[in-house]
This record gives C-alpha cells, structure tokens and sequence, in this order.
C-alpha cells in the first residue's frame, strides 16, 4: 500500500502535437511536456484519491497502466511506457496505410461491371 511521503503523485504529460504553418510547403510539429503535481486528498487499500482539475479523481496504485506515481522517476517511466507504445500503434498505421497505397495500384476498374477487382 502507498504511504504518501509529500502527499503528492506525479504525471508526465504531453500536450496533443501541434502543426504549425511554416512555409508554404512546410509543416513544423511541436507539442510541449509537462509535469503535474497532485495533492493526495485520501489514501485507500487499493489506491488514492487526487485533486484534479475542478474534482477529485481515483489512482490505482497496483495498476500497470496508472495514471499517476509516487516519485517523478516513476512519472518519467509511465511516460516513456505511454509513448512508446503511442510509437507502436503509429507504425501499425503507417504500416497499414503504406499497404493500402501500394494496393491501390493493383486495383482494376471494370466499366461494364462497375466492379472493383484487385489482380
């Protein structure tokens, strides 16, 4: 069980990426990290109660996948883990969509059927 030392949990977090007009045939993506500091309202046998935003919000602190930590080293490692697996689900669709493209020239227009048919 977690015993608050500063009665604080910790996050990582980074702003959704933004695309920002560069030139006229230029995009430049940028997205700023932070770190939050929550304040520990009440600790329970299977988490703790936050301050967040206009409320309080529940933290599992056995989770794998936990929305909080104790220490910002811990915040550093769940944000590391989120990204990489943000990085995992973005190949998958880079993957995809490249499959699809090159697909496409592969598809054959029948005009008397109006069929789509891929050789």
């Amino acid at each position: 069980m977690y015993h608050p030392i500063h009665n604080f949990l910790y996050r990582i977090h980074d702003t959704p990426s933004l695309i920002r007009y560069c030139h006229s045939y230029c995009y430049d993506t940028y997205s700023d990290t932070f770190l939050y500091r929550f304040l520990v309202l009440k600790v329970t046998p299977c988490g703790a109660w936050i301050k967040y935003e206009n409320g309080k919000k529940f933290v599992l602190l056995d989770a794998t996948k936990r929305f909080a930590h104790e220490n910002v080293e811990l915040a550093k490692d769940g944000f590391e883990r989120r990204k990489a697996a943000q990085l995992r689900i973005m190949n998958a669709r880079i993957r995809s969509i490249t499959d699809k493209v090159n697909a496409i020239s592969d598809v054959k227009y029948d005009e008397n059927t109006a069929f789509v048919r891929v050789d």
